[in-house]
């Protein structure tokens, strides 16, 4: 019962501010905007990485945006390219301040980001895929944590096994070969989960509580 009179409220996403895209015909960009930690999924990204250039000719290059602390994971994750030889289609950037983030976004194809349970650590609603589906970039997320609920399957981009390479690489191809997901349905997402959107969920839930309340309470004689 008290599940079904729980109201989930996912996180809001600003507007942001309209840039002319600048897709590169030569080659297919792969963005992920966060910190290099486990929980983030990146060693799981280059392993799908490693897959996609494995099974595609498609050329494409994979763009990590965020701050690289000094740990044995980043070396490991570090190791895993050179032992991968994927030196020539990965990249790290380290901290980069939000206001430079346009740049990245306005020659992405796509945004991938494998969130996964870190012991007690888990990813939540992640907002770097509605600031990418807002200018038209699918996302693939993972299926579990929050990213089941920030990316639509099969309408924003795909939800995958974040420990599965091969099904993370075929998405990959859906969105950058078979370009399976519109633009158009991506933005649509993303506005319908607008920081006013969710102002207007939270009126309207406060409503039918104070409605409900109302109509329970009887005052005493």
């Amino acid at each position: 019962d008290a599940q079904k009179r729980m109201t989930v409220f996912p996180l809001g996403i600003e507007d942001v501010p309209e840039t002319p895209r600048k897709p590169d015909p030569h080659c297919k960009h792969v963005l992920f905007v966060s910190e290099i930690k486990p929980r983030k999924g990146v060693r799981e990204i280059l392993k799908a990485c490693a897959e996609f250039r494995r099974t595609s000719s498609l050329p494409f290059h994979m763009h990590f945006v965020g701050n690289i602390p000094q740990s044995l994971y980043t070396d490991e994750v570090k190791q895993f390219v050179i032992d991968s030889g994927l030196q020539s289609v990965v990249t790290f950037y380290g901290a980069t301040p939000r206001s430079d983030l346009h740049k990245f976004y306005d020659f992405a194809d796509l945004c991938l980001v494998l969130g996964i349970s870190d012991g007690h650590h888990f990813e939540g609603h992640s907002l770097v895929f509605l600031e990418g589906n807002l200018r038209g970039i699918p996302a693939i997320g993972p299926t579990e944590s929050g990213g089941e609920e920030a990316v639509l399957d099969g309408v924003s981009g795909y939800c995958v096994d974040p420990h599965n390479p091969a099904e993370v690489a075929e998405r990959m191809r859906w969105v950058l070969e078979e370009k399976r997901i519109s633009p158009e349905a991506c933005k649509k997402w993303a506005r319908d989960h607008s920081v006013e959107a969710q102002v207007k969920c939270y009126a309207r839930v406060y409503e039918e509580t104070l409605v409900t309340h109302r109509s329970s309470y009887s005052p005493s004689e």
